[in-house]
């Protein structure tokens, strides 16, 4: 689960900013919140601000963030998204962190990195333990040398692994792009003692966990996702009671080859061959961009392909696949995608208002919130951005669920908690919002 997010020095934001799910001071609402022995972290988070405020930009942070960490050679696509309101900035760095739940640990990630060189500055992994952090590893620029600092009694590697682990740093010195935590994961032998899983555990975190998507885009990673067989029916059910005029599915059997156009080969082998160990007996919904299939096992352990369809209540019963549907029907069926998720994903929606009437937006975030209070243990979250100022009700949201983000007169943001106005649990913040008592709206200036 995501804790905290910190950023500096990437697009709008100048100076350090944090986003936290850690519980406030509130104490309306307890069954929004998860609690671990540890800490206790929220599930929702919503971000207002008017137009070009930033909060956008926040979300891109995390994307990019995510994709470096992903992807090392992705850092090229950003170097011009340093703060520009100071041309300073430009030769300053830019740092990103991240405080994970995982297994139960607390853990801080990052990296500062200076984007016009495409070059690591720092890189860190702690575990944080109270008041007292402990060092996993951390790496440090310094006279174009990195200094490797690792932290042997965590790991507590029999001496092959640990003189594996000093080359595998050593090795970055001449990869001043590359970030330890990729390389250690996608280019090296793994280790064979010790505790080194906390390398998997992090950037498994960024590769199934994360999702964050954007006003023209859809759920990825979550796309392939079990059913039990009456989950399809509930599908149905679902999109009917969302008014997209879908009154049922078509299943249409096909064979491998007509998913390649969509899925590369590997890929596509891989993602079958998971399913097929899985031993689960439920369908697998497996969704693209324009397509959802369903897999499912006949007697003889072998995979069957359909191509899903839905039929709408015209006079002709007509049928659309997925990239036929309207934005709408594309983005209520990724809601469903996420209502219906019981892992410990973190989702993160810009506009998630966008191509959604007010009521079906508002009744997402009720649905949403009713999980937590039907299952306790439910460990997923979500992050939205939106307008949508009918959510701003404390019979719904907790305070500490409430973010702001508004730029000042140079242009730099900042994002702030309602938690920060103590407002009474029967404040209409709704109305305190659109007349500028919390800032973030837009400054309209007349003629």
């Amino acid at each position: 689960m995501l804790i905290n997010f910190r950023v500096r020095n990437f697009l709008s934001f100048e100076d350090l900013s944090e986003i936290s799910m850690v519980k406030g001071t509130a104490r309306k609402h307890e069954n929004h919140v998860y609690a671990s022995k540890k800490i206790s972290l929220l599930r929702l988070a919503t971000i207002y601000g008017a137009n070009a405020s930033g909060k956008s930009n926040l979300v891109e942070a995390i994307r990019a963030s995510s994709s470096m960490i992903l992807n090392c050679d992705s850092i090229s696509q950003y170097r011009e998204k340093y703060c520009k309101i100071n041309l300073e900035n430009l030769d300053r760095e830019t740092a990103f962190e991240y405080e994970l739940l995982i297994n139960d640990k607390t853990y801080s990630y990052g990296f500062s990195v200076l984007l016009q060189e495409e070059r690591i500055l720092k890189e860190w992994l702690y575990e944080i333990k109270g008041k007292n952090d402990e060092i996993i590893f951390t790496r440090q620029l310094e006279d174009e040398i990195y200094i490797n600092e690792v932290n042997e009694a965590f790991f507590q590697m029999d001496e092959a692994d640990k003189l594996r682990l000093d080359v595998y740093m050593e090795d970055l010195n001449s990869a001043k792009h590359h970030l330890f935590i990729n390389e250690v994961n996608n280019n090296k032998k793994k280790f064979e003692s010790g505790e080194s899983e906390i390398f998997e555990d992090i950037y498994n975190w960024f590769s199934e966990k994360l999702e964050v998507i954007s006003p023209t885009e859809s759920l990825r990673k979550s796309g392939l996702f079990l059913f039990k067989k009456k989950e399809s029916a509930e599908l149905v059910k679902f999109l009917r009671n969302f008014g997209t005029g879908i009154t049922d599915i078509k299943f249409v059997e096909i064979g491998k080859k007509d998913m390649q156009e969509e899925i590369p080969l590997k890929l596509l082998d891989k993602i079958l061959a998971d399913y097929k160990k899985s031993g689960k007996n439920g369908m697998a919904h497996l969704k693209t961009g324009e397509n959802i299939y369903k897999l499912s096992k006949n007697q003889s352990n072998n995979i069957c392909i359909s191509k899903i369809y839905f039929i709408h209540n015209d006079e002709n019963s007509t049928i659309y696949s997925l990239g036929e549907e309207s934005d709408g029907t594309k983005r209520i069926i990724d809601i469903y995608n996420i209502l219906s998720s019981e892992n410990d994903g973190v989702y993160i929606v810009d506009e998630i208002d966008r191509s959604l009437h007010p009521n079906l937006s508002f009744k997402f975030i009720e649905d949403y919130l009713q999980k937590g209070k039907v299952n306790e243990k439910l460990r997923n979250q979500l992050i939205v951005t939106t307008h949508e100022d009918r959510l701003l009700d404390l019979t719904l949201l907790r305070r500490d669920e409430i973010w702001f983000v508004e730029k000042n007169n140079r242009g730099a943001s900042k994002i702030y908690s309602l938690e920060v106005y103590k407002e009474r649990f029967d404040k209409d913040i709704q109305s305190a919002y659109l007349d500028g008592r919390y800032g973030s709206i837009p400054k309209i200036l007349t003629t």
